[in-house]
């Protein structure tokens, strides 16, 4: 809401960026009249640090595919961006949704990108050694959140002008949800998320 510049960027309290990270995420957009530009992450664990590459395709309809079944890297960070993709759709991070947060917005902000590029450089560094940290503590109340944000995203691929595309998908991005809580939670995670979409048909 405060921001003020042609593009913006969303970074988390607890991580880094590298020193040249703005001038290089600002000379692609401007040379490209790009409306998102994804790049690549570095997790900083204790005792070691792992780099990964993100993929886009080569469509936006392509990227945004991935992001709602889980395929490309969901986290707002990763997405240097025009500010209006924000302002002039509506599209805020939703109260009440804490973990799974990116996953209600990233799909939605890449849907409204004219022109998404990729910039082969690993200019985050994802700190994953914060005991209090979202990903280290999945909840059952972290359980509602996702099904929240994967509820948001199916109400909004049913409703826009082009939802015949996107609709078809809504099912497995439903199931990618479900295994995901599945793998990352305890006992009492894994039975809640059980229990999500009981109509989901596996063959698909």
């Amino acid at each position: 809401e405060n921001a003020s510049g042609y593009y913006v960027w969303h970074i988390d309290s607890d991580d880094w960026v590298e020193t040249n990270a703005v001038e290089l995420l600002l000379d692609t957009a401007v040379a490209k009249s790009a409306d998102m530009v994804v790049f690549d992450k570095r997790t900083v664990y204790e005792n070691k640090a792992i780099g990964s590459h993100d993929v886009i395709g080569s469509r936006k309809e392509e990227y945004v595919r991935r992001l709602m079944h889980r395929e490309s890297m969901l986290a707002v960070w990763g997405k240097f961006c025009r500010r209006e993709l924000f302002t002039a759709h509506g599209v805020r991070f939703i109260e009440g949704i804490g973990y799974g947060e990116d996953f209600a917005v990233s799909p939605r902000i890449a849907y409204f990108a004219d022109k998404i590029v990729k910039l082969d450089r690993l200019l985050y560094n994802y700190v994953q050694y914060n005991a209090g940290a979202y990903t280290n503590n999945l909840s059952m109340r972290s359980v509602e959140s996702v099904v929240k944000a994967t509820a948001v995203l199916r109400d909004f691929f049913l409703t826009v002008p082009d939802s015949d595309i996107y609709s078809p998908w809504i099912p497995r991005m439903e199931m990618k949800t479900k295994l995901a809580l599945m793998l990352a939670g305890g006992t009492e995670v894994r039975q809640a998320a059980w229990a999500l979409y009981p109509d989901l048909d596996w063959r698909d």
